[in-house]
């Protein structure tokens, strides 16, 4: 699993997609949804959980669904209203919840009649603070590189070798 890009400022790191997972998880096992997803604002998959049988194009899903926030975000903003971060949509069969866990990233929901909706927000609601708890936080350093294991010890390895390869050169001139 490598970083995933956000937008130009904001990288996922490994230990922050691995938090949000756990998170998804459990309000998977939870929600028993036919999907669960974790979208950028810009159409783009992070991560996302499936039912058996989802015959959906989770791309077009990711697409369309930023899509509508943000067609819908841009609604409220025109009637003065700037505090928009949930969205839902009801279908005969299907049931669509949205909810932006940070400026960059949505949580969707989507399920069926047997899941209530109360249920649905309540705990999507926690989620995405927990979400965005897991992807706003930060390495246990600044500047660590603890994302892949031994990296940090590789990369300090391959500077002293060559700094103490220059030396040898040096001092054997």
């Amino acid at each position: 699993m490598g970083s995933y890009f956000l937008s130009r400022n904001q990288t996922v790191l490994k230990s922050q997609l691995e938090a949000a997972d756990r998170v998804l998880r459990q309000l998977s096992e939870e929600l028993l949804a036919q999907f669960l997803g974790l979208i950028t604002t810009s159409g783009q998959t992070i991560m996302y959980y499936s039912a058996a049988g989802f015959k959906g194009d989770i791309d077009s899903l990711a697409s369309l669904a930023s899509g509508s926030f943000a067609a819908t975000r841009q609604l409220t903003q025109m009637m003065d209203d700037y505090d928009f971060s949930v969205m839902f949509q009801e279908g005969s069969r299907i049931k669509v919840y949205i909810e932006q866990v940070t400026g960059d990233v949505l949580l969707v929901i989507c399920f069926g009649r047997v899941t209530e909706l109360g249920k649905v927000r309540l705990l999507a609601a926690r989620a995405a603070r927990s979400l965005c708890e897991a992807l706003n936080m930060l390495p246990d350093k600044p500047g660590s590189m603890d994302e892949e294991p031994g990296c940090a010890e590789g990369i300090r390895q391959a500077i002293d070798e060559l700094f103490n390869a220059q030396g040898e050169r040096r001092g054997a001139d």
